[in-house]
């Protein structure tokens, strides 16, 4: 009894602070329903950041030190410009439903009507986005492991850098959360022996 006594507070300050991180996190997310200029916004920034990866890329080509392979390393980057250049034109397909007659006239149902019709340009548009960092990761790790000559070490360091090491950010909140229920387990335990 002495036991749940003392745990108690460290049980309920424990569901306290998982109940204020869970706050935390969800008060800074947006609403869930994109609006076309949510979409607009979001090409405004994708399409320049794409393109200066790719001319740091390209530049980056140049001065790869094996001739033999820089070929292989060319082709790799023509793949990640074509997505790039794909998500470009997704934007501009989006650009263009302003333009519509029926989706132009500014009243609240007609913006209703250009936010619905926007829906599937972005998923297309994020599914080219998703493409084109495929295609540039494909592309980093056939110049990291052929730039000069055959170096998988420093291929392997990008994979786990910019692949592998992706962790969820919600591991970090369970992993919280278990160690601060840990006090309200051993109180369980304790009670219940």
């Amino acid at each position: 009894m002495v036991a749940f006594a003392i745990y108690l507070p460290l049980l309920l300050a424990s569901i306290a602070h998982v109940n204020s991180l869970r706050g935390s996190v969800t008060d800074d997310m947006e609403p869930k329903f994109v609006t076309y200029d949510m979409w607009v916004k979001y090409c405004k920034r994708i399409v320049p950041e794409l393109k200066q990866t790719y001319d740091a890329a390209s530049s980056d080509v140049e001065k790869a030190g094996n001739p033999a392979k820089i070929s292989m390393i060319k082709r790799s980057l023509s793949k990640f410009f074509v997505s790039v250049n794909s998500v470009e034109a997704k934007c501009t397909e989006l650009d263009a439903l302003v333009k519509d007659d029926d989706l132009s006239d500014g009243t609240p149902e007609t913006i209703l009507k250009l936010d619905k019709a926007a829906r599937p340009f972005g998923r297309q548009m994020l599914a080219a986005v998703v493409q084109s960092h495929q295609d540039y990761v494909t592309y980093k790790v056939i110049y990291e492991t052929e730039k000069v000559e055959r170096d998988y070490l420093a291929a392997i360091k990008f994979v786990e850098k910019q692949v592998i090491a992706m962790i969820p950010c919600s591991s970090f909140y369970c992993i919280k959360r278990l160690v601060l229920l840990l006090p309200a387990l051993i109180t369980l335990c304790s009670f219940l022996l």
